[in-house]
């Protein structure tokens, strides 16, 4: 379960952080920023819950505390940059941590898959969404 409880702490940090840069975007293109880390956080929380009852339910255990959780995740929050390119680029970044964490899961039921392959999903296209907003208009 150490690996469910890792995905769970990056999946907090990415919805902490998507937060951080929601509240500080600003400049040029404000709102669509503002908007885009929205959508890439908008069914974290969702994913979370479906993680719990998946895993930790059928194999009567417990998920951590919620206090592990946030203690566990905030190490995993970049601090916000001044620049939003900067953060946007961080934000990249733990896209991608999370993404490889849910690539090194295995020997997942067909349900867990399912999930795992959803959250997968949203992930891979945020990321897609994000590396767009930090392309150098230059090319």
């Amino acid at each position: 379960m150490e690996n469910i409880n890792t995905l769970i702490c990056q999946l907090i940090a990415l919805q902490s952080f998507c937060k951080d840069i929601h509240y500080n975007a600003k400049g040029d293109a404000f709102y669509s920023k503002h908007l885009l880390v929205d959508r890439v956080q908008e069914n974290i929380s969702e994913y979370i819950d479906s993680l719990k009852e998946l895993f930790f339910l059928p194999a009567d255990k417990e998920p951590l505390p919620s206090a592990e959780y946030l203690t566990k995740a905030a190490k995993y929050i970049p601090s916000i940059k001044p620049n939003d390119k900067d953060s946007f680029k961080e934000l990249a970044k733990l896209l991608i941590k999370t993404l490889k964490t849910i690539e090194g899961l295995n020997k997942l039921t067909k349900g867990e898959e399912n999930l795992i392959g959803a959250i997968g999903e949203n992930l891979q296209i945020s990321l897609g969404l994000v590396n767009r907003q930090v392309i150098d208009n230059d090319n």
